[in-house]
């Protein structure tokens, strides 16, 4: 049985190459293009990862982390976050990547080597996450209204 895998980006040409990737990695995919439907499909397909962008129409990939991480189904599903900087600054750039790294999530910033993306997909995959304290729920929180606050 091939592992599951969600990828969650509002780039259809990114979503539709990754998923390409992935398959001809024998992983299976579901796709969605939006904060909600991303929330959805992961109550419904309870994936083995979420491949997940930050930036997302509906809420932000942030806020799609927070419902995921406080559902029974879907709390111990592992998430690799994915973001492009191209038209940040220094300051929002470096604020995601520590939040990321507090996290202790794996991330990757866009543009990425697939075989880099493939190796950081078997690492998440081996650990799932433990069940959300609430330290880390705090920091969610902090993430998403520092996020709400800022364009990036």
């Amino acid at each position: 049985m091939s592992q599951r895998i969600l990828i969650v980006d509002d780039d259809v040409d990114f979503v539709y190459l990754l998923s390409t990737r992935l398959m001809a990695n024998n992983y299976e995919v579901s796709t969605a293009y939006d904060a909600m439907t991303a929330v959805s499909i992961a109550q419904e397909k309870r994936p083995h990862l979420i491949i997940l962008d930050i930036r997302l129409p509906g809420g932000g990939g942030f806020k799609v982390y927070e419902n995921l991480r406080t559902s029974l189904r879907t709390s111990r599903i592992p998430v690799l976050f994915i973001t492009g900087f191209d038209e940040v600054g220094p300051e929002q750039e470096r604020k995601v990547k520590d939040s990321l790294q507090a996290l202790n999530y794996p991330f990757l910033i866009k543009p990425f080597v697939v075989d880099t993306l493939l190796e950081k997909i078997k690492q998440a995959l081996k650990q799932p996450p433990a069940i959300p304290d609430e330290n880390e729920k705090a920091l969610v929180k902090e993430i998403i209204a520092w996020v709400a606050g800022k364009e990036i």
